[in-house]
């Protein structure tokens, strides 16, 4: 697990680790983690909520997180063939990874499982990973498989 050090310098660095991590977006997971004073080094402090609550850095949360946004925006957004949410579904759980000490992981699957269906295999494979719920209808089943969604698909995931 990344410390919030860690975190500051990595973001200052606009460093990519996994060949997603894009930095507006990883400001936008990682900076979830810091306190007031950590994220004052890499973000305008007016910009902070007066209540700024920083969510706990741990294993954890940062698991929950991520099981929460592959839930309700990451699968919803393969399935409906949106291309540019499904890869930003990917970039944040590059983020994630990186501060669960696991990108090592997700770049391997990055070098090795194509992209094809809107990342439907990566995110499956993150999902086994970290044990989060995966769709079970025909459709995404198959865009995991590397398949079009169905044998006529008008949206382009068997190109």
């Amino acid at each position: 697990m990344r410390s919030q050090d860690e975190i500051v310098a990595a973001l200052k660095d606009g460093k990519t680790f996994t060949g997603l991590f894009v930095e507006t977006f990883a400001f936008e997971v990682l900076t979830e983690f810091l306190d007031r004073d950590h994220v004052a080094q890499v973000a305008k402090i007016g910009s902070l909520p007066a209540d700024w609550e920083p969510t706990s850095l741990t294993r954890e949360s940062a698991i929950e997180a991520m099981r929460e946004y592959v839930a309700r925006i990451g699968w919803p957004k393969v399935q409906d063939h949106r291309g540019l949410s499904a890869e930003r579904t990917l970039i944040k759980c590059s983020a994630w990874m990186w501060l669960l000490g696991d990108e090592t992981v997700y770049a391997q699957w990055i070098a090795t499982v194509e992209y094809a269906q809107y990342g439907a295999q990566i995110l499956k494979l993150i999902c086994e990973r970290y044990e989060f719920p995966i769709p079970e209808d025909e459709a995404t089943q198959r865009m995991m498989r590397g398949e079009p969604c169905g044998p006529y698909c008008e949206e382009g995931c068997g190109t």
